[in-house]
């Protein structure tokens, strides 16, 4: 019986390593002349800058799922417990953006290619910036 638990819990130990790594294996940006168009490892979006009410900086925060994936992994692995408090306390600016329907976007992710390009996008769209973004 112990063996089993032992196999379960080393198989939501990689899973939850694999969630993570293909999160950022897919995660890309590209801005486009008609909006922002994120790749997620949920699929494609685009961003509209016509549909765009508001958009500002913001500071990193660890997706709340990838937390609790990331927790999972340092009960199964004590050494897993650095890079997860390393990573909690990370400060990387990010982009929020608030959309007419009322959604919320954040890119974070500095060294993405076309990251620096995504607010020069937003200045040239007139989306209105925010200096205190959630």
């Amino acid at each position: 019986m112990g063996a089993f638990i032992g196999l379960g819990v080393m198989g939501v130990f990689s899973l939850s390593l694999n969630a993570i790594a293909a999160w950022y294996e897919v995660y890309e940006i590209t801005v486009l002349p008609e909006g922002i168009l994120r790749h997620t490892l949920f699929g494609k979006e685009l961003l509209p800058f016509e549909e765009m009410t508001e958009a500002g900086q913001v500071r990193y925060t660890m997706p709340g799922w990838m937390r609790w994936l990331a927790a999972v992994a340092v009960f199964v692995n004590w050494r897993a417990t650095g890079p997860l408090l390393v990573q909690s306390g990370r400060h990387d600016p990010g982009v929020f953006i608030r959309m007419e329907d009322g959604r919320t976007r954040t890119i974070w992710g500095t060294a993405l290619p076309g990251y620096s390009a995504i607010y020069e996008a937003l200045r040239n769209a007139g989306v209105e910036k925010t200096h205190n973004a959630p």
